[in-house]
């Protein structure tokens, strides 16, 4: 529902720029307190810390947070159940200027009742609501005619209208649609999809998974094969493209030559990595 997104605003504005010192961190489903007070030193300064022991990298980002008011965003948090790990995780943050911030993006409310129970705080919270139907159909218009005159294809005009009203104002699953419907552009296409493809779209999290999937499809066979390689490493795992794309290269996926000061030039997946 674009709450990372929204996050990413709010760490732009010029209040915040001026009066905080902005902390990100993507926590995702590995979560512990090791990493994640990790990630945050590394965030404050910009250099991965050579420890890994939990105390020794609680007293470096006590350190670095001395007289510093924060805006730290936790990004994409499911832990809802190790109220001990949260604790080690806000531990070296309590000593912090008075007025630093803590905001926590997730799906599940109790996420936010054991961050909020873990600092001792009381919880605030909003709850993202999906786009009103002329902002969906706005943002599936901006998509689906990228490049494109839309005044060239009014005959998909009125189909194109359900469909954005059918994907509930999601605006990630609207933004994949448009995108996959961007290479069919006829009414039989589009009318197949809305009375076929979205025929059991109701916004649940199955259906949403479901319909990203469609971007996959939507890669040439031979990327498909580099993307499905990438299931081999665990989930969060932080790829470099030049390391990324030698693997492939040794698992003789992609086809190159000799080109520039690279000396590589990968075919058929550039515009894909970008």
């Amino acid at each position: 529902m674009g709450k990372t997104t929204l996050a990413q605003y709010v760490c732009e504005e010029d209040e915040v720029v001026k009066n905080f010192k902005v902390i990100w961190v993507h926590v995702s489903t590995r979560f512990s307190a090791t990493s994640v007070t990790s990630k945050l030193l590394e965030s404050v300064t910009g250099v991965k810390p050579c420890a890994d022991h939990l105390e020794t990298l609680q007293q470096m980002l006590k350190q670095e947070l001395r007289f510093v008011k924060f805006f730290l965003i936790l990004d994409d948090v499911w832990e809802d159940k190790n109220k001990k790990e949260w604790e080690n995780i806000f531990a070296p943050l309590r000593k912090a200027e008075s007025g630093s911030k803590i905001l926590v993006t997730t799906r599940m409310q109790s996420v936010a009742d054991m961050a909020a129970n873990a600092m001792g705080v009381e919880r605030e919270y909003l709850e993202l609501e999906g786009l009103q139907e002329d902002e969906s159909l706005k943002l599936f218009n901006h998509h689906v005619y990228s490049g494109r005159n839309p005044q060239d294809f009014e005959n998909l005009k009125p189909i194109g209208e359900q469909l954005a009203k059918q994907l509930g104002g999601c605006p990630l699953v609207t933004k994949v649609v448009s995108g996959y419907l961007q290479c069919n552009m006829d009414p039989d296409s589009w009318t197949d999809f809305l009375q076929e493809g979205l025929v059991h779209f109701n916004g649940s999290e199955d259906d949403v998974m479901e319909t990203l999937r469609l971007s996959y499809y939507c890669l040439p066979a031979q990327v498909q094969i580099c993307f499905r390689y990438c299931s081999i490493f665990p989930q969060d795992y932080e790829f470099k493209k030049k390391d990324l794309v030698l693997m492939w290269m040794g698992s003789g996926l992609i086809s190159q030559h000799e080109t520039n000061q690279e000396g590589l030039k990968i075919l058929g997946i550039r515009s894909w990595l970008s």
